[in-house]
């Protein structure tokens, strides 16, 4: 597995839950 691979996935996720999260909670 690559650091590289895996940095790049959780700030993929980190950034899917935010646009969620500002979707949810309109601020």
């Amino acid at each position: 597995m690559g650091s590289r691979n895996t940095s790049a996935a959780m700030m993929f996720v980190l950034a899917l839950l935010l646009i969620l999260f500002s979707e949810s909670i309109p601020i």
